[in-house]
């Protein structure tokens, strides 16, 4: 997977990422580290954020924010609930210590707290999240 790919730099750095409709873009243009993610280069900019989980806490909407290790800014990532469905997580899933990898749109809202939206169904972990099957009636 592309975030096993990142921990490992194992990313050409020709390497062309398509996402969506979006044309092709440049991978070291895209991809951003949480340690050199800062609001002052990236704001407004859509990018492909990783980084390893330190915390989690719920948004008065409901949300998580996923606050990242060593994170520039203190930039978070914010995963709404339809991907919290989509990945069967809540603020009980333990995501401690999980790389994360994340697309969407670099913001900074007027709380000066920068946070990068979850755009469509662009968020994994590494390990993996497993979903827990039904139980057979």
């Amino acid at each position: 997977t592309l975030l096993l790919n990142i921990i490992a730099k194992k990313i050409p750095a020709s390497l062309e990422l398509v996402i969506g409709t979006r044309p092709p873009e440049l991978a070291s243009s895209l991809i951003v580290e949480a340690a050199n993610a800062d609001k002052a280069t990236y704001t407004d900019r859509w990018i492909i954020l990783w980084g390893l989980v330190r915390d989690v806490r719920t948004s008065a909407y409901g949300s998580l924010i996923l606050k990242l290790k060593g994170a520039a800014d203190d930039v978070a990532i914010l995963v709404d609930k339809t991907n919290m469905n989509r990945l069967g997580i809540d603020s009980n899933t333990n995501l401690v210590d999980r790389h994360v990898i994340a697309f969407g749109k670099y913001t900074v809202p007027d709380t000066g707290r920068p946070h990068l939206r979850v755009e469509n169904d662009g968020l994994a972990f590494n390990p993996r999240l497993r979903r827990a099957r039904p139980k057979a009636e």
